[in-house]
């Protein structure tokens, strides 16, 4: 018994609703979970996106990146060019 929420709690939380919104399970399959749909198609992204953002993007290490909403893939610059 304890009164109150303890922080362990916050840090559940937390790590459930990235694990939905990040769609995590598309590869960390849980037994009895559907597996989240796949990532949209980029097919109809505007031209004008630079495409060495879309590099820096996907070699970002930076977790705490105030703009991180893409995990950390651990690729190389030539595999992110590759991908981009």
């Amino acid at each position: 018994f304890h009164e109150g929420r303890l922080p362990e709690d916050e840090l559940w939380n937390k790590g459930r609703q990235l694990y939905s919104a990040h769609r995590c399970n598309r590869c960390h399959h849980r037994p009895g979970e559907p597996e989240s749909p796949f990532a949209p198609a980029l097919l109809r992204v505007t031209t004008d996106i630079n495409p060495e953002w879309i590099v820096e993007k996907l070699i970002d290490q930076n977790p705490e990146s105030a703009h991180a909403k893409m995990p950390s893939f651990g690729m190389t610059r030539e595999q992110a060019e590759q991908v981009a």
